[in-house]
């Protein structure tokens, strides 16, 4: 029996482990913060009298953005995503707003065929979403094209009061 745990409990301890390996997005959790509580790795452009604060919570650490100025930023970007030509990826998050509220969390990249002068850029699940008032878990997969560099992901409020938790960024299997 405690050869059977023990098994279970190594098994456990790597299926974690490989999944943690498995995120694209360093500090998808918003576990660790700056002095100015911006979640490391991140960049935040939450202008004028909008807001965002991470709170630590059991069912995972929530990113809330509160838009009080819709006509100023309120977002975060994750930058230098490590996307390769071709492949497909998925990403998964929960969120929950208030009855006002809308939001985009959207992938852009340069993309830059043969015969083009410069790049342009493309961007993936760019419709602005409602969400309601219970958490309610998303996802999203789709193709890195060929020609393509220098992808970001952007978690956006547009207007009330936005959160996300329980983000993931991965290879799609």
């Amino acid at each position: 029996m405690k050869r059977f745990i023990l098994s279970t409990l190594l098994t456990l301890g790597f299926f974690c482990a490989g999944h943690a390996e498995d995120e694209l997005v360093k500090n998808a959790a918003w576990s660790k913060v700056n002095p100015r509580g911006v979640p490391e790795s991140w960049e935040s452009r939450v202008s004028a009298n909008n807001t965002f604060a991470v709170t630590q919570a059991a069912d995972g650490n929530i990113l809330k953005i509160t838009v009080n100025d819709p006509a100023k930023t309120a977002f975060f970007m994750y930058r230098n995503l490590p996307l390769e030509s071709g492949k497909r990826y998925t990403v998964s998050y929960e969120v929950k707003g208030s009855a006002d509220s809308k939001y985009l969390l959207y992938c852009e990249w340069h993309r830059q065929s043969p015969g083009m002068a410069k790049a342009v850029l493309q961007s993936y699940n760019t419709r602005l979403q409602s969400p309601s008032g219970d958490w309610k878990k998303l996802t999203f997969t789709f193709s890195f094209p060929t020609d393509s560099r220098n992808a970001y992901m952007v978690l956006m409020a547009k207007q009330g009061e936005v959160e996300f938790r329980n983000l993931s960024f991965t290879l799609a299997k």
